[in-house]
């Protein structure tokens, strides 16, 4: 297996205020024909929860705390492949191939941090996260993890913990 098919995959996102951030995800998700889009939302009070109905996410809202939202947003998921990214994750132009790799493997993995941000401090993080990532193997959660929703429920998912 070389690529992953793009029908194959849920794309979680958990949100909190997110209104800024989360039009320019899902037009980036959307270019990519992913099988199901889940906003796993934790209360947000902006507009993150209309803007992501209004362009065809599924919306799960939960009480806040990244793990939570994450766990009752998979339990929504379709997809065969759980990615996870946050709202001001750039997503790569074509993850399919190295998705299919790891994958067929049986591993878990993770996009190097791309922050759609201008500040300069983000660039400095994002080398960080690949250094760690580099050095130690694990990557942030920023990172737009991916894995199979075996994997995931043969670890025993995200506890209900907030983070």
């Amino acid at each position: 297996m070389t690529a992953t098919n793009p029908a194959d995959i849920s794309l979680l996102i958990p949100t909190l205020n997110e209104g800024t951030n989360i039009v320019r995800l899902l037009d980036s998700a959307d270019s990519l024909r992913l099988g199901q889009v889940v906003v796993c939302d934790g209360g947000s009070t902006d507009d993150t929860v209309p803007a992501a109905r209004s362009m065809g996410a599924t919306v799960v809202i939960s009480t806040v705390g990244r793990g939570i939202q994450l766990r009752n947003g998979i339990d929504q998921a379709t997809g065969s492949i759980l990615w996870i990214a946050h709202a001001d994750t750039i997503l790569p132009d074509d993850p399919f191939p190295t998705m299919g790799r790891v994958i067929a493997d049986g591993n878990a993995g993770a996009f190097p941090l791309a922050v759609d941000h201008h500040w300069a401090r983000f660039r400095v993080v994002e080398f960080g996260a690949a250094l760690r990532n580099a050095v130690t193997g694990s990557p942030y959660g920023d990172q737009a993890l991916y894995l199979t929703r075996h994997l995931y429920d043969k670890c025993g998912g995200f506890p209900a913990w907030p983070l």
